[in-house]
Order: C-alpha cells, then sequence, then structure tokens
C-alpha cells in the first residue's frame, strides 16, 4: 500500500512539474495548472483507498475481502485498528484536500472576475497595456509607461477602433496575467504590449500585438530612431494595428492618426516622463519630479495643452497631500491654460478641472467638467470615482455609493476604485464595509503606502489600535507619508505619550509643512503636556494655515471645525464658536463635528454645553466613544453620570 502511494506521489509531481513547463509555450489557459493540482490532491486519498484495498498479485486484482468477513479474534482486532486508522487518515486527508481546493479557488476568484464584462467582443477592439523598461531602470520604466499611454490615445482617437481606457488596461502592469484572461476582463479583441527606453539621443521600443482569444502574437515590432522622431515610433506602432485589424480610415481618423501633440520631440519627451511618474504614484516627491518634467516640456512649447493638463494634475495631488495653498494656485492656473489651449478636446483636462473644482467646493462646475470626462472618455472609471467623491461632498449618500461601487464592480481589479469605495464608507462610518474594501485594495496595491494609510484610519475608528499601528507601520516602510507619521502621533497622543507624539508630528511636518491639521495636533500635544509656548506658537500656525484653505473653500465643515478648535485652546472663545456653529451647518450635524464643538466648549468651561454636544456625536456615530474615553482635554468632564454614559460598554 505504501509503495503504490509513493509512486502516486512521485508521478503527480513529475506530471506537474512537467505541466509547468509546457503549458504557456502550448498556449494551454492559465488554470489549467490550477485544475491539475486540484485532481492532483483529489486522487490522492483515492490511490489511498484503492491501495489498500486492492492487492495486485501474479494472479491479478485480489480484493481484501477478508477484511470485513474473517472471525478469527486476532484478525478481526487488526482489522478493526486498521479500519479506524484508515478512516482517520483518509477523514484528514479529504479535509486538507477540500481545504487547498477551495484555497485555490477563492485565490483564482480574486484575480478574475466570475464572468466576462462583455457577452460579445468587437472585432475593433483592443487594450493597450502599459510598457516596461527593458531593465530595471526606474528612469526607463516612467518613460515606458508614457509613452504606452500616448500610443493608447492616439489609437482612442480613430473613432473605427474601441480602445479600453489607461485605467483599465494599465491595472495589469508588473502582473504576471495570460493575455487571454486580461482580454476576456477587458472584453477585446487584441492585446498590445511592448517595451521600451531612451539610450542617449535614440529611443527603443519593441511592440507585440497578441489575439486576445488564442494569447499568440499577431506581430512583433522593433523600432530604433533618433529621439526627434518620437512621434514616427508611436505613429508606426499605431499603424501597424490599425493593418492588422484591416480598418478602413475615415479622412478624420487618418488626420488624427497624424497628430502631434506638440512640434518639440524634446518638450515630448519631458512629457512622457512626466506622465509616466504621475501614473506611477500618489506620493508627493514624484509628484514634485512629474511637476518639473511638465514645467521642462512648456519651456520649450508654451502652446503644449497636455503638459498644462500635467501640470494641473500633479500639483491638485500635491495640494490634496500637503495643502499648500501655493500648489492649489499652480493647478488652477495650469487647468485653466490647459483649457484655453484645447477646448473641450481633452477628457485629461476636464477630469483635471473637475477634481480641482471639487476640492473648490464649486460643485456645480466640477459636475459639468467631469460629465464632459466621462462623455469623451466613456469608460472612465476614473471620472466615476470623482463623480462618485462629489456626490459624497454633496450629502448624496445613495447615488455615490452606487456611482463608486458601479465604478468598483466595472473594474475589480483597479486598485483605485476600491480605495476610492472603501474611503466613502469609512466617511461614512461604515467601518465593517470599509474594511473589506481596504483590504481588496491593499490586496490589488501592495505597494501604495496611502492605501494603508487609509486602512489604518479605518481600524482606528474601529477601536483595533494595534492592526492600526500594524497598518501605519507598514505604510512607512513602503515610503514614509505625511499621513502615516501624523497619524502615528495622533495614537501616541490618545495613549498618553506625549513625547513620541511630537516626534512624529514633527516628522510629519517635514514633509508637509503647510498642512494645518499637523500644526494643530502638534499644538495639541504640547498644550496637554504642559509646553505653554510651543502650543501657542503651533496654534498661531495652524490658524494661518487653515484661514488660508477657507478661502478656497469656506463650505470645508472640517477645516471650519479644527479652527474653532485651534482659537478656543487660544482663548478667543467667540471666533472658536463662530466657526465651530458654521461647521456644524455645513456638515449638516455631523458626528465628528459635534466633537470638536465640545472641545470648544471645554475651553469655555461650558461643561453642559459640551456634554450636550458629545451625547450628539455618539448618536450620530456610537465609534466616538472611544475618543470620548481616551481623550485628554475631554477628561475634565469625569465624574458624573452623563459623562461615564458615554463611555464605551466593557
Amino acid at each position: 500500500m505504501l509503495r503504490v502511494v509513493a509512486v502516486y506521489a512521485v508521478v503527480a509531481w513529475v506530471v506537474l512539474q512537467v505541466a509547468a513547463v509546457v503549458s504557456e509555450p502550448l498556449g494551454f489557459p492559465t488554470w489549467t495548472i490550477r485544475a491539475l493540482i486540484i485532481a492532483a490532491i483529489v486522487g490522492f486519498p483515492v490511490s489511498f483507498v484503492l491501495a489498500w484495498v486492492i492487492d495486485i498479485r501474479p494472479e491479478g486484482l485480489i480484493f481484501d475481502v477478508p477484511l470485513f468477513g474473517s472471525n478469527e479474534e486476532v484478525k478481526r482486532e487488526q482489522r478493526t485498528s486498521d479500519i479506524v486508522f484508515a478512516g482517520l487518515l483518509i477523514f484528514i486527508l479529504s479535509g486538507g484536500s477540500y481545504y487547498l481546493i477551495v484555497k485555490l479557488l477563492n485565490e483564482s476568484e480574486s484575480i478574475l472576475p466570475t464572468e466576462p464584462y462583455g457577452q460579445t467582443v468587437p472585432s475593433n477592439s483592443i487594450a493597450v497595456l502599459a510598457f516596461e523598461s527593458f531593465d530595471s531602470d526606474s528612469e526607463a520604466d516612467y518613460f515606458a509607461t508614457g509613452l504606452s499611454e500616448e500610443i493608447l490615445h492616439l489609437l482612442a482617437g480613430l473613432e473605427e477602433l474601441q480602445v479600453a481606457s489607461p485605467t483599465s488596461s494599465f491595472q495589469f502592469k508588473g502582473k504576471q496575467i495570460d493575455i487571454r484572461d486580461i482580454a476576456k476582463i477587458l472584453n477585446v479583441s487584441k492585446v498590445l504590449e511592448g517595451s521600451a527606453r531612451q539610450i542617449g539621443n535614440n529611443v527603443r521600443a519593441k511592440a507585440y500585438l497578441s489575439d486576445g482569444e488564442t494569447g499568440f502574437s499577431n506581430w512583433v515590432r522593433s523600432f530604433q530612431r533618433p529621439s526627434g522622431d518620437i512621434f514616427a515610433v508611436q505613429q508606426e506602432i499605431a499603424t501597424s494595428v490599425v493593418a492588422e485589424l484591416k480598418l478602413t480610415l475615415s479622412a478624420l481618423s487618418n488626420k488624427e492618426l497624424r497628430k502631434q501633440a506638440t512640434k518639440s520631440s524634446d518638450a515630448y519627451i519631458d512629457y512622457l516622463n512626466g506622465i509616466g511618474r504621475l501614473r506611477a504614484s500618489l506620493d508627493a516627491d514624484v509628484m514634485q519630479e512629474a511637476s518639473g518634467l511638465f514645467r521642462r516640456a512648456i519651456d520649450k512649447d508654451h502652446r503644449f495643452s497636455k503638459a498644462y493638463a500635467g501640470l494641473c494634475e500633479a500639483h491638485l495631488r500635491l495640494y490634496e497631500i500637503r495643502k499648500d495653498i501655493g500648489d492649489f494656485e499652480v493647478a488652477e492656473n495650469a487647468c485653466k491654460r490647459a483649457g484655453e489651449l484645447d477646448p473641450g478636446l481633452n477628457a485629461e483636462i476636464n477630469l483635471a478641472l473637475g477634481k480641482l473644482y471639487l476640492s473648490h467646493g464649486w460643485f456645480d462646475r466640477a459636475d459639468k467638467q467631469l460629465r464632459i470626462a466621462s462623455k469623451l472618455a466613456d469608460d472612465s472609471v476614473d471620472a466615476r470615482i470623482e463623480l462618485g467623491r462629489l456626490r459624497l461632498a454633496q450629502a448624496r449618500h445613495e447615488e455615490a455609493e452606487q456611482i463608486l461601487r458601479n465604478a468598483a464592480e466595472t473594474k475589480p481589479n483597479y486598485w483605485l476604485a476600491q480605495e476610492a469605495l472603501a474611503s466613502f464608507y469609512y466617511r461614512s462610518s461604515r467601518y465593517k464595509d470599509a474594511a473589506i474594501a481596504y483590504q481588496k485594495a491593499v490586496k490589488l496595491a501592495p505597494d501604495v503606502a496611502t492605501v494603508f494609510g487609509g486602512q489604518g484610519a479605518n481600524y482606528w475608528m474601529m477601536g483595533d489600535f494595534e492592526k492600526a499601528i500594524g497598518a501605519y507601520e507598514e505604510s512607512l516602510r513602503i515610503k514614509p507619508s505625511r499621513q502615516a507619521y501624523t497619524n502615528l502621533g495622533s495614537l501616541n497622543y490618545y495613549a498618553g505619550h506625549y513625547d513620541k507624539a511630537v516626534q512624529y508630528q514633527k516628522s510629519a511636518l517635514k514633509l508637509a509643512p503647510d498642512d494645518h491639521r499637523v500644526w494643530g495636533r502638534l499644538a495639541a500635544a504640547y498644550k496637554i503636556s504642559g509646553h505653554a509656548l510651543g502650543a501657542e506658537e503651533a496654534y498661531r500656525q495652524a490658524i494661518s494655515l487653515a484661514e488660508k484653505n477657507i478661502e478656497l473653500n469656506r463650505n470645508d465643515w472640517k477645516t471650519n471645525a479644527m479652527l474653532g478648535a485651534y482659537y478656543a485652546r487660544l482663548g478667543e472663545f467667540e471666533k472658536g464658536l463662530e466657526y465651530s456653529n458654521k461647521s456644524l451647518e455645513y456638515s449638516k450635524g455631523a458626528a465628528e463635528a459635534f466633537l470638536y464643538h465640545a472641545y470648544v466648549h471645554v475651553e469655555r468651561d461650558d461643561k453642559a454645553a459640551a456634554l450636550d454636544a458629545l451625547e450628539s456625536a455618539v448618536r450620530k456615530s456610537e465609534d466616538y466613544r472611544q475618543f470620548i474615553a481616551r481623550d485628554p482635554f475631554l477628561q475634565v468632564l469625569k465624574g458624573g453620570s452623563r459623562f461615564q454614559a458615554l463611555l464605551p460598554n466593557e
């Protein structure tokens, strides 16, 4: 019996090794290996049972019938023990097999959707994947990504061709997924992939056009041109695609195919490197690099509209990260200039303007621009994400959830869609739903620090401080950020470790010196630890920066709430109450607004009003009990039954 089982294990291992080597060259689907593994696992207990029941002898197959029919006492006891042993072994093997099968199936579901998105695949449809660099050089990688995006936009401008959006096709960058699976996910008939690099004054590129059904390459093209011929490389690749698909182009499409965004090849190469950075990261230092490249492109061609659009988007992201008013002004001016140079024709410009107006609180203008972006790019998930954020800002929660869920379901492998949905749930105090969405987002983007930062904030609101710290530390490991440092500072603040809180906030300020929130948290740590002078200086700086943000968006209820607390803690109670009341009005009575309202009343020594505000906060969200229990500024309210009723249930 043991010999048969051993032979089975060896043969199964050899079969799996051979299958792993030949499956890709022979064009087998990616699930072939998975199916063989499952079959091998299922077959193992079967082979064990057969080897135990059947003997192979010279006279043929012999069934071990005496196992059930012997009347001899010794043999019966031996057979009984054999049955028990075999039963236990079969149970263990079967349970282990079931676990592995379920695990494998679940893993496959996390990579691919259960059904293709389209019922029929249009013959004139194509996805352009993000090009890779020829080596591991990050500079070359940015250039390759930018070049592939421009090829995508060139093809998307042809009315005879259906092209998957960059947010859809670029999600597969760095992932080992079969071409046929990508084609099924995106519902396209062809997939274009490749590699590229700028070497000195030359550009090298290699492109592969593959059939989405078979996975085989239709053609492979190699290009090496002087940098001044960068446009020729793009146009040759696009023309080869058109020829392979046997498309007859209209005069307008032929003109579109020859269109150049700028006459300066040097400006264009700077632009490509900037776009590569813009698509690669959300980090401030990378956005700063992108900004520098877009500025260089603009210096070489003052009418390069797409470079202005890129500059707008880079500084909009910087403003979201650093809350520096200067970033907002650069973004606004760049977006306006892009719109003047290329009115109504570029979805990227409309999307950037929509984001800009949303951050400004100009909801009607944001809505108009985002709708134009959606119309110009029918499958733009990014436009839908921003529309969902707009609806949330407008307190239209049902619409926001529907839009963001649709975006996440349409592109389940796109981490930004999952992160946007998670952020919606977080801001709606639906922390369990947010935890699920964040788990999907970190699985899709394990190297993006900001996703772990959001996950940490959500764990914090759920009261799981250990997981929150773990997520923030992972975020710092990937990339030091303002978000991770300031939130770790706040966690230490609530734990009573004020010196550590101060150090973390100072680290955050090195990355975001114009973020009023960090100055406010530093001031709170100073004040509660008795460092009065440091607290006053930090609160003054927080007020100065926060008021600049209010000038941009007077309806920003969170900044109004924080301003109220800043002023109150400096003894300016009337101003503090004024801003706090605005926050309650603009937020329509959000739980966090009531929490800050309580801070103001504590400083005014109006304990009854402070308790009223805290009770309102808890009615809005039970999760705020944990902050009430831990916040050092609220401990002056201890001792009464009303405060005791606000604490978490043990």
